[in-house]
């Protein structure tokens, strides 16, 4: 996925998302908006909106499932509580954390931690 700007300017948005939100745990916020993040990786929100939709995913959908993965990731290698982990994923929402978490993993956060440890 790379866009060319009015400007001629190359963004790799794959790339600049990986390095700009994913390495930087940018995804975290849950302020973050899809204004934020295109001045990040470099773009604008029109052009970031369309590489999410030509990505057959949205702003939200891709947020949520990195910080679904991370809740994960933070389930099975931390002894953090369950509402720790959903804050630092940056879900301020418990019951949108769980209906994503069940989603993704088919399972709550507790089941899946008791499961994979």
């Amino acid at each position: 996925g790379t866009l060319v700007l009015e400007d001629n300017h190359v963004v790799d948005i794959t790339k600049a998302l990986h390095d700009n939100c994913e390495s930087s745990l940018m995804f975290c916020n849950p302020d973050l908006s899809l204004q934020d993040l295109s001045v990040a990786v470099g773009t604008n929100r029109t052009y970031l909106s369309k590489w999410f939709a030509d990505n057959d995913t949205t702003f939200y959908s891709y947020i949520n499932r990195l910080r679904i993965d991370h809740a994960a990731h933070l389930l099975l290698n931390t002894d953090y509580s369950i509402k720790q982990i959903q804050t630092d994923a940056g879900f301020a929402s418990k019951t949108t954390f769980r209906k994503y978490f069940l989603e993704r993993f088919g399972c709550s956060p507790s089941e899946y931690r008791k499961e994979k440890s």
